[in-house]
């Protein structure tokens, strides 16, 4: 029997509801748009080094490709929603 942890987050918040993780008030909507397009940016240089390097995505070989796709998920992560 599995058991979940209503409210839970992997984020620790303060009373302020400040994401600690990156520093960005979720009622800043301002703040966050900057902080999601800069991951965007990000995840768009990464796609391009990977692409430059291989001339398309099935370039590379499995162990390249298996890094690329780590990192574009550690990218992904630091979104908030």
């Amino acid at each position: 029997m599995a058991f979940k942890m209503k409210g839970w987050s992997a984020f620790k918040q303060n009373n302020d509801e400040e994401n600690i993780a990156y520093g960005v008030k979720k009622s800043d909507s301002i703040s966050q748009n900057k902080h999601n397009e800069a991951v965007n940016q990000e995840l768009l240089q990464a796609k391009s080094n990977y692409y430059d390097k291989h001339g398309s995505s099935s370039g590379g070989t499995d162990d390249e490709w298996n890094t690329y796709q780590e990192n574009l998920n550690t990218i992904r992560k630091k979104y908030i929603k």
